[in-house]
């Protein structure tokens, strides 16, 4: 029997990824080269907001994120949705062993317009059970909201199951952290449904304004 050992190719310049065994045996098939993995800029940062929750972040939003972002979600190359988590996948099944994973809402007709909900298919990588639990009651594009606008959207979310997330342990993702009105509204429902403890995770954090994008 010939067994496969096609190289996997890098899913945003289509070269093999060449891999040694030990990058294979920790992080598993790669979609991503180590040159584009780091256009992306990953830097994992830990805070915490005012509740106490912790916010994971993985990239820096810069210009290599931004473009992968957008040519995922904005163009929807639904091939991209695995990259984001592609080389720390293991760390983070890992680590939330024990979590039920909830994504971040999205809007129905932005999906429907996709073909996808991007948030779902970044976490479909991940091997955590996986609760939908969490949409928007309300059609609205949150870029195209002010900053003010921004700090009322926990009034068009809702939690549609809470017996999914009561007495759990829960990682809660999203792709992108602007003012951190979604997140904290999306916590707060979690956690008034009875999640034993919340973790926040998002691809990046939009920098404030007036520090530029790097930080």
């Amino acid at each position: 029997m010939k067994l496969n050992t096609a190289t996997p190719t890098c899913k945003l310049c289509f070269k093999e990824v060449e891999e040694n065994s030990l990058s294979s045996f920790l992080f598993g098939e790669c979609s991503l080269c180590r040159s584009c993995y780091f256009s992306l800029s990953p830097h994992i940062e830990v805070s915490r907001l005012k509740d106490g929750t912790k916010l994971i972040t993985l990239f820096r939003y810069e210009d290599g994120f931004r473009n992968a972002l957008y040519q995922f979600k904005g163009c929807g190359d639904i091939e991209l949705s695995t990259i984001f988590l592609t080389r720390i996948r293991p760390l983070l099944n890992l680590r939330f062993h024990g979590y039920v994973l909830v994504p971040a809402p999205s809007s129905e007709s932005h999906d429907f317009a996709r073909g996808f909900n991007h948030v779902e298919e970044i976490c479909s990588s991940l091997s955590l059970p996986k609760a939908l639990v969490l949409k928007k009651t309300k059609e609205h594009k949150q870029s195209d909201l002010s900053a003010e606008e921004r700090k009322k959207v926990k009034k068009v979310l809702a939690l549609t199951d809470p017996k999914k997330v009561r007495d759990k342990r829960v990682l809660f993702i999203d792709d992108v952290y602007t003012t951190g009105s979604t997140t904290k509204a999306c916590v707060e429902l979690l956690k008034k449904a009875g999640a034993k403890k919340v973790v926040a995770l998002v691809l990046a954090k939009v920098p404030p304004k007036g520090k530029g994008e790097k930080r």
